[in-house]
């Protein structure tokens, strides 16, 4: 420490190099992790144990046949109700169906909102998918059942509407439908998928139908099988195939005229994608390190010369070549150490600024440096300190005590 503090800016130059360093591999780090972590979060709100039955699969690339995909059927109501009745409840706990409206409008007491997008839903929709309740309650069986004119609606629909808990139970219209609002979902928060119920306005698929032909007017219809936790995925899915194939009769010959998508399919390659952003940044960190620690290096050779005399001090009175080499070597260590705490401090602090930013937006993003990427830069740290005093340290150690003592290194 008293050799670092005899020069403060010469020791302020070394660090600063390393600190920049380790900002760079902890900020790029910190910030892949959190985004992973985010859109990971996102995916499996969709339910990690859903098999979504639709048109389209989950699968792009340079290879995917759209032409092919778009020729097949869209799944129908009967078609979920056949597949639900022909399904035992040990495989398939819960399942529903949705198809959705866009472009529509609400209205209430004055207040008009367009561009809306509608999901016309089967009662257990609420056991497949994330549906938590702000104010009032879910749709009723008898609801479902007759298609009583009935709407559930978003946070930010309710918002914008200047709609309020005492308003459960008074009417809105949906295009100049009348209906009655019997609840409010909770905030989602914007996430990366762009998937959340805050912009949703939700209703049963029987009152929307008297309205809509829905088999031919909905949207993205798709059939949701939530599986028992007892039951593997993929198992599952093997006897769900089964059942639709014989269900549609299929000939063997036949490919599937159906997509049968789950969560993993969009989570698979999520790791290599944030491995290889992982190494590129690492690659650009191990730059700015390599940089500062030839920094840390040449200040240590300085620091050599200049105590060529005490070395030889040392040695003449018996000091191991060990000795020489710790004293270097550890001076070495801590101040790349220090550089490293200050550019973990500095991404720490960024974290904390980005996060009081973003909270007071709709957005659930969050910055999060996890104790693992502290380890490692501290560790990362340590080691750039080892490589840049082993070479001077070592020289130190092998100089003769006589020579060393006239200076003459």
């Amino acid at each position: 420490m008293e050799a670092i503090l005899a020069n403060k800016l010469r020791s302020f130059l070394s660090v600063l190099g390393i600190t920049i360093g380790i900002f760079c591999i902890i900020m790029v780090f910190t910030a892949v992790n959190s985004l992973e972590k985010h859109i990971k979060s996102s995916v499996e709100s969709l339910g990690t144990d859903v098999l979504f039955v639709q048109k389209w699969p989950w699968t792009f690339g340079q290879d995917y046949p759209w032409w092919k995909y778009y020729r097949r059927p869209e799944p129908e109501i009967k078609d979920f109700r056949r597949l639900n009745q022909s399904l035992s409840k040990d495989l398939v706990e819960n399942a529903a169906f949705f198809t959705s409206l866009n472009n529509l409008s609400i209205n209430y007491q004055g207040d008009n909102l367009t561009d809306l997008n509608l999901l016309a839903i089967t009662l257990e929709y609420d056991q497949v998918q994330e549906f938590e309740m702000q104010e009032g309650r879910y749709f009723s069986p008898s609801e479902f059942d007759f298609g009583s004119n009935t709407v559930i609606i978003g946070s930010n629909v309710a918002d914008n509407l200047n709609i309020k808990s005492y308003d459960i139970g008074k009417e809105v219209q949906i295009n100049r439908i009348p209906a009655i609002l019997v609840g409010i979902l909770k905030k989602q928060g914007d996430n990366l998928l762009g998937k959340n119920n805050d912009n949703i306005v939700f209703a049963p698929y029987n009152f929307i139908n008297k309205s809509y032909n829905l088999s031919k007017q909905g949207d993205n219809p798709a059939m949701l099988l939530k599986v028992n936790s007892k039951i593997p995925l993929e198992e599952a899915k093997v006897e769900v195939t089964g059942v639709l194939r014989s269900m549609l009769k299929l000939r063997t010959s036949d490919e599937n005229n159906f997509a049968i998508n789950q969560i993993s399919m969009l989570t698979a390659n999520l790791g290599v994608l944030f491995n290889g952003i992982n190494i590129a940044g690492l690659l650009i960190g191990i730059f700015a390190v390599l940089v500062g620690g030839f920094g840390v290096a040449n200040i240590m050779f300085v620091s050599v010369k200049e105590r060529t005399n005490l070395i030889g001090i040392q040695k003449a009175l018996g000091a191991k070549k060990n000795f020489i080499q710790n004293q270097f070597i550890s001076e070495s260590i801590l101040l790349c150490i220090i550089g490293g705490l200050l550019g973990i401090v500095l991404v720490y602090a960024i974290c904390l600024i980005t996060n009081g930013l973003l909270s007071n937006s709709d957005n659930t993003f969050r910055m999060i440096m996890s104790f693992e990427i502290f380890i490692v830069g501290v560790v990362s740290s340590a080691i750039i300190g080892i490589l840049a005093g082993y070479f001077p340290a070592n020289q130190a150690a092998k100089m003769i005590p006589v020579d060393a003592i006239r200076n003459k290194s």
